[in-house]
């Protein structure tokens, strides 16, 4: 399982889950999960294929979240879909065969998580491979996990990069739930209808990017076992650039 969550100006932060062997139950569906890496993409362009400064049209130069997905034999990746919605189109249809790719778009919905398997186009019907989730519902979802030990961590020296580890859990503990309360004309409504829970950062400067991939790796372990999925995969195209090691 991978999580994705990306930035034009702080690049691509990647979560990867495995599952634990023989954890899954009829009342835990989705079994128990560790996260077995982590990686910082730094330029935003590394995360998509290159088409722009390669000159050797015979072979493809793949993204790193290609790269990722084939080299973990990720069953299921979901990314951020915003800021390069093209591009996560592209990796979508790239894998819509196994539907290995989804998309997640995050925001305030009455439905705190829903999704679209397929979609009919010029009537033929098509993977769409599209999460919605409201974000606060989605946080708590993933930290619940994390509470009740569905979702593990090994120890900090085990993941490749040094002080990335320091720096996942930072932008965790750095999250807190607060109130935001909503204007309301007199009468309309009940107070306690009025405040909306919103997740807040106590400093500024740590970002959310890494909960945020991890919560995208939560919202593919909670959809796992909702979508049909194929297991056949098509055949990858040439790949240059896969002989570095995960994190460099």
């Amino acid at each position: 399982m991978l999580g994705c969550d990306h930035h034009p100006s702080q690049g691509g932060f990647i979560v990867i889950c495995r599952q634990i062997k023989g954890t899954v139950t009829p009342t835990k569906p989705e079994g128990k999960w560790v996260t077995v890496y982590l990686e910082h993409v730094k330029s935003n362009r590394e995360l998509w294929d290159d088409t722009e400064t390669i000159s050797d049209t015979s072979a493809i130069k793949k993204g790193r979240l290609y790269e990722l997905i084939t080299e973990y034999n990720v069953s299921l990746a979901v990314v951020y879909v915003e800021p390069d919605s093209n591009e996560v189109e592209k990796l979508i249809n790239e894998f819509s065969f196994s539907k290995q790719v989804w998309s997640c778009r995050s925001g305030r919905y009455a439905d705190t998580f829903s999704w679209v398997e397929d979609e009919t186009i010029q009537d033929k019907e098509v993977p769409a491979c599209r999460i919605m989730e409201d974000k606060v519902a989605a946080i708590d979802w993933y930290f619940n996990k994390i509470r009740f030990g569905d979702i593990l961590f090994l120890d900090p020296d085990k993941y490749p990069v040094r002080g990335q580890w320091q720096g996942f859990m930072n932008s965790h503990i750095n999250l807190y739930k607060g109130e935001v309360t909503a204007k309301a004309g007199v009468g309309e409504k009940l107070a306690a209808q009025n405040i909306n829970e919103v997740y807040k950062m106590r400093q500024n400067k740590i970002k959310d990017h890494w909960t945020m991939a991890g919560k995208f790796c939560s919202q593919g372990i909670r959809l796992l076992n909702k979508v049909r999925f194929s297991q056949k995969h098509i055949a990858p195209p040439m790949i240059k650039g896969m002989n570095r090691l995960p994190g460099q």
